[in-house]
C-alpha cells in the first residue's frame, strides 16, 4: 500500500493499525519523519469535495504545503462539507529537522488554539511533550508528559502532569505492549493472540466482554476487523465490521457494517472506493451509502518541486 495512502486512511480510520496502542504524541516525531520521506518532492496537496459525480458544487477541503525536504509546513482542512472556515495547522522544526512546534487553530469554536511542543534527548527521542490549550474564560492550561526509554529505544515509562504515578510499558515478543503503574507488573492489560506473527485477537483484560478480531491475508494485511461483544449466553457477536479489498498492493475498497441493538445481523453503512495516480498517490475517494448512492467524492491533486 502506498504510504501516503496509509496516512490518509489513518486520518479517518486510526484502528487500521491494530496492536499499536501507544498514544499518538509519543510517536509524533517518528510519524513526521516517515511522512517526510514519503512527501519529498511534493510542494502542495489539495483536495476538493463534491456531493455528486459531475463535480458540480465542488469545494476545497484540504490544502497542505511542504518544503523541499518533505516537511509539512501548513495544513488547512474543512472536515465537513458545510464547514465555512478552515481548521489551520502550522508546523515548526528545529535545526536538526525534527518537529518542534505544532499550532492548531480550530475553525470552531473561534479563537481555540492548541500548541504542542516537543523536546528531545541526546538520542533524538522525545523526552518531553507539552500541550498548551485554552479553557473558556480562563488562562491557557498546560499538560506536560515526560518519557524514558529502554536499551532498545522503546518507551519505558511515561509521567504526565496531574498524575501521581508514572505509567510503565511492558513488551511482548512482537513489540506490542501493555501498561501498568508498577514497574514489575507482569499482568497485561491487553491480551494479544497471534497467528504466524500477525495479530488476530486483541482483548482488554479489564473488560472481558469486548474484543477485536482480525482476518488477514498471506501478507498480514487486514481483510476484516470485527468488534465483538460477549452475549449473556457466552457467545461472541460482532457489533461492527470493517472489510478491506485490495488490488495489487493498493487498497481499492473499504466497507463499514454496524448492527444496532435489536438487529439480528450486521448491515452495510457505507463504502469507500479508492483511485490512484501514476505515482501511486490517492487521486480520488468516493463515499457511497448503504444503497450504493454517492454521498461524497474527494479528488486529490499534487504539485511537485522541479527536479
Amino acid at each position: 500500500m502506498n504510504r501516503f495512502c496509509l496516512c490518509v486512511l489513518l486520518l479517518f480510520f486510526p484502528e487500521l493499525m491494530p496492536g499499536q496502542w501507544i498514544h499518538p504524541e509519543e510517536h509524533l516525531h517518528d510519524e513526521h519523519r516517515k511522512k517526510q520521506e514519503q512527501m519529498r518532492g511534493i510542494e502542495t496537496v489539495t483536495a476538493y469535495r463534491s456531493k455528486n459525480v459531475s463535480g458540480k458544487r465542488s469545494r476545497l477541503c484540504l490544502l497542505e504545503r511542504y518544503d523541499s525536504t518533505g516537511n509539512i509546513r501548513m495544513k488547512y482542512e474543512r472536515m465537513f462539507y458545510r464547514q465555512r472556515n478552515f481548521d489551520r495547522i502550522h508546523y515548526a522544526y528545529d535545526s536538526a529537522g525534527r518537529i518542534q512546534l505544532i499550532t492548531d487553530s480550530a475553525a470552531f469554536p473561534q479563537n481555540y488554539v492548541v500548541q504542542d511542543s516537543l523536546a528531545y534527548d541526546a538520542n533524538g527521542k522525545v523526552s518531553q511533550y507539552l500541550r498548551a490549550f485554552p479553557r473558556r474564560g480562563e488562562s491557557p492550561q498546560t499538560s506536560i508528559t515526560a518519557y524514558t526509554y529502554d536499551e532498545k529505544g522503546r518507551i519505558k515509562s511515561k509521567t504526565r502532569s496531574g498524575l501521581k504515578l508514572p505509567v510503565y510499558y511492558h513488551y511482548n515478543e512482537y513489540g506490542n505492549y501493555y501498561e501498568s503503574v508498577n514497574e514489575s507488573d507482569t499482568v497485561p492489560a491487553m491480551l494479544f493472540s497471534y497467528e504466524k506473527g500477525c495479530l488476530v485477537i486483541a482483548q482488554d483484560q479489564h473488560s472481558d466482554d469486548r474484543r477485536f478480531v482480525y482476518a488477514r491475508d498471506s501478507a498480514c494485511r487486514i481483510l476484516r476487523q470485527d468488534m465483538e461483544e460477549k452475549s449473556p449466553d457466552g457467545t461472541w457477536r460482532a457489533w461492527s465490521r470493517w472489510e478491506y479489498r485490495y488490488e495489487g498492493e493498493e487498497l481499492a475498497e473499504f466497507k463499514e457494517y454496524k448492527r444496532k441493538k435489536h438487529d439480528s445481523e450486521l448491515k452495510l453503512e457505507r463504502r469507500l472506493m479508492y483511485k490512484y495516480n501514476e505515482k501511486g498517490f490517492i487521486s480520488q475517494i468516493t463515499e457511497l451509502d448503504h444503497r450504493g448512492k454517492v454521498k461524497e467524492i474527494r479528488n486529490y491533486f499534487y504539485e511537485y518541486y522541479p527536479k
